[in-house]
């Protein structure tokens, strides 16, 4: 079932210490439909602190599934970008 109220709800998880939280959060958003989850799926995808390549991976593949722009206005995601994908035209790409 598809409900906006979770993405909200999720939210806050995505910067918990145990990476278990991290992931169900961000599951959690992907099970959701629509656009609600990519502004805070970015934020902690560029998080320089989030170093969960699992987490990290995981985004970006939701990112190239859903064709979700990605802004990188100041070129530092562009030295971060999660191994198995590329950054081409604002947007994720799967190497695989």
């Amino acid at each position: 079932r598809v409900d906006p109220l979770i993405v909200a709800a999720a939210e806050r998880f995505l910067g918990d210490y145990d990476e278990g939280v991290r992931n169900g959060a961000v599951e959690a958003m992907a099970a959701q439909g629509g656009d609600a989850a990519r502004k805070p799926l970015l934020v902690a995808l560029k998080d320089p602190r989030e170093e969960s390549t699992r987490i990290r991976g995981r985004i970006a593949e939701i990112f190239a599934q859903r064709r979700w722009p990605v802004e990188d206005d100041d070129g530092t995601f562009a030295t971060r970008v999660p191994g198995g994908f590329r950054l081409s035209d604002g947007r994720l790409q799967s190497l695989r």
